[in-house]
């Protein structure tokens, strides 16, 4: 069955109530992070906050990661110490440029006996042109774009528009279904505006990401809704397998459907589209 993995919200390991407050959230991936979100001098009190948080409460139906810091910082083996012990469903790493840097970390990870998948966090134009390299590490469970810090890294002035990005985020997206990876959308941080984050949701949608990574349980909302399936799209994938099936009892190849042509491919798609569906309403009922 799919799992639903449609909002995925930063939380700041060092900030206690966001914290506390995690398992009572709609999103559907907790990133409690270690890294970019945490000052140096409270980065000890934010891991142990987080690993508490991880062994003492209960997350009814979050996925939790963690973001550690990269492991050739002074914080990084202590992070990556302390996740050894924690219940966690994977483990994100920052600022991957190659699939050398998945390789150190899950060589760690499989000499203590705990291969947890690893997510990549994206975010660097050397790590965008080592994309499919990255996803083909077989740790590699998804690619997660670190939009912001690529738009610096590329020069770029902050804008809500995405062209420039275009070229990375393809990438992206074109590395993680070569190598069967999930793929995620960077975060939008402009806070307020929730006619600007459904825009970039569904850009985001459209490009052909899993889901979004978020800043604000604010925005968990939204992107959930962009990143469920439409009941037209509900209509459509059934109507696609229904026709499909027709097709193959005529034992025809190819169907034609509202003037498109049907193939395996489309029914692959209906059906990830009902499975994530069904995953939905079980969670719900």
């Amino acid at each position: 069955m799919s799992v639903p993995r449609r909002s995925l919200l930063f939380v700041p390991g060092s900030h206690e109530r966001a914290v506390a407050k995690c398992p009572t959230l709609a999103c559907d991936v907790i990133i409690f992070d270690l890294e970019d979100g945490v000052a140096d001098a409270v980065k000890d009190d934010a891991r142990a906050r987080v690993m508490a948080a991880c062994a003492e409460a209960a997350f009814p139906h979050q996925e939790k990661l963690v973001r550690i810091n990269s492991i050739d910082s002074a914080f990084g083996r202590d992070d990556l110490a302390a996740v050894l012990e924690a219940d966690l469903d994977a483990l994100m790493v920052p600022k991957v440029e190659s699939p050398d840097d998945i390789e150190a970390v899950a060589a760690l990870l499989a000499a203590h006996g705990k291969p947890l998948p690893i997510w990549a966090n994206v975010e660097t134009p050397r790590g965008i042109v080592q994309a499919a390299a990255i996803a083909e590490h077989p740790a590699c469970h998804a690619l997660v774009a670190g939009t912001n810090d690529l738009r610096a890294g590329l020069g770029l002035t902050h804008s809500n528009d995405r062209t420039p990005l275009l070229y990375a985020l393809q990438a992206l997206v074109c590395a993680a279904r070569a190598y069967d990876c999930l793929v995620f959308d960077g975060t939008y941080i402009t806070f307020g505006d929730p006619e600007g984050l459904r825009a970039e949701c569904e850009h985001g949608k459209m490009l052909g990401f899993d889901g979004k990574t978020l800043v604000h349980p604010e925005q968990i909302a939204i992107t959930n809704e962009i990143f469920s399936p439409s009941a037209e799209e509900i209509a459509q994938a059934e109507a696609v397998i229904a026709q499909y099936q027709d097709t193959l009892a005529q034992q025809q190849s190819v169907d034609i459907l509202d003037g498109q042509m049907i193939e395996a491919l489309h029914v692959r798609r209906a059906q990830a589209t009902l499975a994530l569906d069904t995953a939905l309403k079980r969670r719900a009922s």
